[in-house]
C-alpha cells in the first residue's frame, strides 16, 4: 500500500502558477524516532499544495523534497526546492516544532516561505503582475475561521475576511477554502481566480442541529396528520425518532356509517447514506418498532403492533432550517389485533406506505 501510495502521488506533477510553472515532489524522508510516518507528511504536503491552487501537470523543472527528524525534543522538518531537474537548489526552509501535532501548520510556513523565496530569487518562475489579483473573501457567518489547506488565513467580520495582510492569488488559480465554526458543519468551497479582484462569497454555514419535528401524511391515511420528532446521537447524520399518527376511516354499520379512530405510534433509528447535512438533497434509511390503536365502537381498543422493516426517504432542503420529504416503505404485523400477521400493504393493489412531509430543524 505505501508503495503505490507513493508511486501514485510522488510522481504526479504538480504547477506552482497558473503561467505553467510546475513542480515534482518526492517521497519524504522521516526518521524512525520523529513519531511521525512519511505518508503523513505526504498528505499534509499535498493538502498545503492544494489550498493554494496547485494543478496536476505531466512534466517539471522543479523538484521538492522534505525530510523530517527528531533531535532531543523538538521535531524538525525541511522543504528544499530544486531547479534543473533537481540538479541547482534555488529555495529551502527549515521548521522545527515541539510535537508531531504541529507539523501540519509547520508544512503551511515551509511551503509559503519556499514559494516566497523562489519568486524573489527566480523572478521567471513569479506569475506577471497583471494577473495577480488580491483575494476578498465574502461570508454571512459571523466569526467564522477561513482556512486555506491547513493554514488558517482570517476570520469572518463584518461580513468580510479580515487577514493580517492582503493575500493575492494569481489568474486561474484553483482554490480550496475550508471554512469553522463553532455548533456549525464545516463547509469546503472550490473556487477559481478569473477576475480581479478574485472574489469568493462563501455560502452560508448550516448550523448543527441536534432534534428537529416533522410533520406528514401518509397513503391510506389521508384523514389525519402524522408527527414526528428526532434526536441526532450524531448531528446531521444518525437518529432516533418518535412518530404519531393519528386518522380516522369510516365503516359501515347495519343502518350507517360510523367513524374509526386509530392512533398509530413508532419507535425508529435512522441513518444518512448520502449527502451532507448543507446538501440540497439527501437520502437517509430507517427501522423500528410501532403499533395501531384502534377505538372499537364497543369502547374496547384493539391493539396491532407491527415491525416497521425498513423505509427510505428522500429529502430535499430548500432553506438549512427547512427540508420536505419523500418516504416509502413496509410493516410487518405481529398479527396481535385486528390487522392478520404479514406485511401490512395498501388496499387493493398492495405496495409500500408512502408519506409525503416538511420538516423543521432546531
Amino acid at each position: 500500500m505505501r508503495q503505490f501510495f507513493v508511486f501514485l502521488v510522488f510522481f504526479t506533477t504538480f504547477s506552482v502558477f497558473a503561467d505553467g510553472v510546475s513542480l515534482m515532489l518526492r517521497p519524504s524522508s522521516v526518521s524512525e524516532n520523529s513519531g511521525i510516518s512519511a505518508d503523513s507528511i505526504d498528505s499534509m504536503i499535498i493538502n498545503s499544495l492544494d489550498g493554494r491552487g496547485i494543478a496536476v501537470s505531466d512534466n517539471s523543472v522543479l523538484v521538492m523534497e522534505s525530510s523530517v527528524w527528531k533531535k532531543g525534543l523538538r521535531v524538525f522538518l525541511v522543504l528544499r526546492l530544486y531547479d534543473d531537474g533537481g540538479e541547482r537548489l534555488v529555495a529551502s526552509s527549515l521548521q522545527s516544532v515541539t510535537s508531531a501535532l504541529e507539523l501540519s501548520s509547520a508544512v503551511d510556513k515551509a511551503i509559503v516561505a519556499v514559494m516566497d523565496s523562489l519568486a524573489s530569487k527566480a523572478p521567471e518562475y513569479s506569475p506577471k503582475a497583471d494577473k495577480v489579483f488580491p483575494l476578498v473573501i465574502y461570508s454571512q457567518d459571523e466569526d467564522a475561521v477561513v482556512f486555506m489547506g491547513n493554514r488558517n488565513i482570517g476570520t469572518i467580520k463584518d461580513g468580510i475576511l479580515k487577514t493580517k495582510k492582503q493575500i493575492f492569488v494569481s489568474q486561474g488559480s484553483k482554490l480550496r477554502v475550508r471554512v469553522e465554526k463553532e455548533g456549525y458543519y464545516t463547509a469546503i468551497t472550490d473556487y477559481v481566480a478569473d477576475s480581479s479582484p478574485a472574489e469568493l462569497r462563501l455560502p452560508p454555514l448550516v448550523k448543527k442541529s441536534i432534534f428537529e419535528t416533522a410533520s406528514f401524511l401518509s397513503t391510506g391515511q389521508i384523514m389525519g396528520l402524522g408527527m414526528e420528532g428526532r434526536w441526532y446521537l450524531i448531528p446531521g447524520f444518525v437518529f432516533t425518532g418518535l412518530k404519531e399518527y393519528f386518522f380516522v376511516q369510516y365503516s359501515d354499520g347495519i343502518f350507517a356509517r360510523y367513524v374509526v379512530p386509530h392512533n398509530q405510534a413508532e419507535m425508529v433509528v435512522g441513518a444518512y447514506i448520502l449527502g451532507q447535512p448543507a446538501n440540497f438533497f439527501r437520502i437517509w434509511i430507517e427501522s423500528g418498532v410501532g403499533f395501531y390503536a384502534t377505538f372499537l365502537k364497543d369502547s374496547s381498543i384493539s391493539l396491532d403492533f407491527y415491525v416497521h422493516v425498513g423505509a427510505v426517504g428522500l429529502e430535499f432542503n430548500p432553506l438549512p432550517f427547512l427540508g420536505v420529504f419523500i418516504r416509502g416503505g413496509y410493516d410487518y404485523s405481529l398479527g396481535t389485533g385486528l390487522i392478520p400477521q404479514g406485511a401490512i400493504e395498501l388496499e387493493p393493489d398492495g405496495g409500500p406506505i408512502m408519506s409525503l412531509g416538511g420538516i423543521v430543524r432546531w
